[in-house]
């Protein structure tokens, strides 16, 4: 059990946000995660997350926009209802190589494809978004020399232009939820590190 704060929310001009720190919760959930190597340097990974969050007990003041777009406070209870923005399944999928070319030097490579189950966009659970499923891929250079350590890798994002929400702007009072995710995109990282 724990007590946290559960939402944020604005809406349309003029701007109003406020925090809500009234909630109890009760977490329950389950991390399952797996690696098989196939082969020396090729490994596939499977990770899957359930997770149920309910309110146990949540009366509070809700802002919310009437019929006729004013702001109003709301009094309302939300106990037994799921806290938004958590989906109750993810299960990630990935199959990873590395190829070594020399002592300091290794070669990496790594295709990942993520499944997410809907999630509730609001306290009264009056809306969710769909459930999403993600392609991404990348391949790398890691290079060590002593302490330092160097990491350059490039890659495609959501290969398959999926279009989801990829974040949830929660409680918004103008019902303005969902805010899309990226669409396919070329990324590049570079990474430079130090082990004391």
């Amino acid at each position: 059990r724990d007590i946290g704060v559960t939402g944020v929310q604005t809406c349309a001009l003029p701007i109003y946000v406020f925090y809500r720190n009234a909630s109890k919760t009760n977490h329950f959930g389950i991390d399952l995660e797996s690696k098989l190597v196939l082969f020396k340097d090729l490994s596939f990974n499977v990770s899957y997350i359930f997770s149920r969050v309910i309110y146990d007990t949540y009366p509070t003041i809700s802002m919310e926009t009437d019929s006729t777009g004013t702001l109003a406070q709301v009094p309302r209870d939300f106990s037994g209802n799921k806290e938004p923005t958590v989906p109750e399944h993810n299960l990630k999928i990935s199959l990873s190589y590395k190829y070594p070319l020399g002592k300091h030097v290794d070669l990496k490579g790594n295709v990942n494809y993520s499944i997410v189950s809907s999630m509730w966009v609001d306290d009264r659970n009056t809306a969710q978004t769909k459930a999403y499923q993600v392609l991404n891929a990348f391949v790398g250079c890691e290079m060590k020399y002593g302490h330092f350590n160097i990491l350059v890798t490039a890659g495609y994002n959501n290969i398959l232009n999926t279009a989801y929400a990829g974040l949830i702007t929660i409680n918004s009072a103008n019902y303005r939820f969902y805010n899309a995710g990226a669409p396919g995109n070329w990324a590049g990282v570079l990474n430079l590190g130090y082990n004391f």
